[in-house]
């Protein structure tokens, strides 16, 4: 499930934002804190879709400048007005929580914790803390500063499976982006998505499109398999568009991820369940040699992998760099004994 925030920063801005993401939206948050002026009724009237309603002070990374009390009042009007579901964070001063808790009717209850600093290497005492009170839906967010943070989220999604209760977990900034994609498939409730960049409500978060039409977050299934590239940086790579397409074309249910990777030793050793097979680009190309079982020849002799793949027996790495270059060279004649001028060192020139 996609859900798109409206933030704002003005009511007009808001009431055709809700238009604009009537087809890209499973469901809307509303952060009142971002919208100068909010008249909640109007929004709600013309949502169009289930709502969450959000209203975050600064601590939590919102803009909501009142008293804590004030804060929450406007939460007791959105549950007055029957809005499908309310956003109220852990850091909420006890009594008001409890209030908020105990005299929820109908409504739904997300409890949400937010670190935008880091990840914590445990994340279950946090866990256990939530699930003792009364709400209908648990939310941990944090920050990746490793890739590798990504699997903390992914391991408390499937211990909320297990447990039976329904939650949202994933990391932000762009070392984040994959467990924003793969939320939903891990068990996750929903994954957020900006309605245009420059729409964001949080650091990384991908546009809506992007997650709906390209990696069809929607569309995973448990037995999807992750494919992706990774580097430092990875960024600019447009891999992602050219191989998600070819798996929608093909009716294959896996996804390509960019996946930004400092140590690629560590991040082999603790994605691999999760992988079907990598593009490697700079500057890794190397590096990951020494985690494959198999090298074939020519990469051998190249000394740089390019394209890591399962063989039944581990992982085996190529390189199609320079066969790439041939393919589309040959056609315009034999290159056998040419003298060959090359603009540019880095690893691909060096296979060529």
């Amino acid at each position: 499930m996609i859900c798109i925030p409206i933030v704002g920063p003005t009511m007009d801005r808001a009431r055709k934002d809700l238009d604009a993401c009537q087809k890209l939206a499973d469901i809307i948050e509303l952060r009142l804190d971002l919208i100068e002026n909010f008249d909640l009724p109007l929004l709600l009237k013309e949502a169009g879709k289930p709502c969450i309603v959000t209203n975050r002070c600064k601590m939590d990374g919102g803009q909501f400048t009142g008293t804590e009390e004030e804060r929450i009042d406007i939460l007791r009007k959105a549950i007055d007005l029957g809005v499908d579901y309310i956003d109220i964070e852990t850091s909420t001063p006890g009594p008001l929580l409890k209030s908020i808790l105990e005299n929820k009717g109908p409504v739904k209850v997300i409890l949400s914790h937010h670190d935008f600093t880091r990840t914590p290497d445990d994340l279950n005492p946090l866990y256990d803390l939530m699930s003792q009170l009364p709400a209908d839906i648990l939310k941990i967010i944090t920050y990746a500063t490793d890739i590798n943070d990504n699997l903390l989220l992914f391991r408390l999604l499937a211990r909320a499976k297990k447990d039976e209760k329904q939650m949202i977990a994933f990391c932000m900034g762009e070392k984040g982006e994959v467990s924003r994609i793969l939320t939903v498939q891990q068990g996750g409730w929903l994954t957020f998505g900006s309605l245009e960049t420059g729409k964001e409500s949080a650091p990384g978060q991908i546009p809506a499109n992007t997650l709906k039409h390209i990696y069809r977050v929607n569309d995973l299934k448990p037995e999807s398999k992750m494919y992706g590239v990774i580097g430092d940086p990875v960024s600019k790579s447009m891999g992602y568009l050219l191989h998600n397409k070819a798996f929608q074309s093909a009716g294959l249910p896996h996804v390509y991820v960019p996946l930004l990777v400092q140590n690629v030793t560590r991040f082999f050793n603790a994605f691999e369940p999760y992988l079907g097979g990598l593009s490697v680009t700079m500057p890794h190309k190397e590096a990951i040699m020494k985690s494959l079982s198999r090298i074939d020849s020519a990469a051998g002799r190249i000394g740089a992998v390019n394209t890591v793949v399962p063989d039944g027996n581990g992982w085996a790495g190529y390189n199609t760099d320079y066969s790439g270059a041939l393919k589309a060279l040959e056609p315009h004649g034999p290159l056998k004994d040419k003298n060959v001028l090359i603009i540019g060192a880095g690893g691909t020139a060096k296979a060529i």
